[in-house]
C-alpha cells in the first residue's frame, strides 16, 4: 500500500518497484479496498490510508512491527 500511495497511484510505476505483475497488484488493491471500504481512486480515502501509515511509523518503533 505504501508503494502505490508513494507512488502517486500509478499502478505501473507500484507494479515495477514491487516487482510483480499489474494483475497482481490490482487484485492486492481489490482486498484493501473491501477490507477497508474506502476507494483508491477517491483523492481523500488514499489521503487517510497515507496519513495512517504515517501515523503508524511514528508510534511503532522502528523494525517492531507487531502492532500491525
Amino acid at each position: 500500500m505504501r508503494c502505490f500511495l508513494e507512488s502517486a497511484g500509478s499502478i505501473p510505476r507500484t507494479a515495477e518497484v514491487l516487482q510483480i505483475h499489474r494483475t497482481s497488484l490490482y487484485y492486492r488493491l481489490r482486498q484493501i479496498q473491501e477490507i477497508t471500504g474506502l476507494d483508491l481512486d477517491n483523492g481523500a480515502d488514499r489521503l487517510i490510508l497515507h496519513l495512517g501509515l504515517r501515523i503508524h511509523e511514528l508510534l511503532v518503533p522502528q523494525g517492531d512491527d507487531t502492532a500491525a
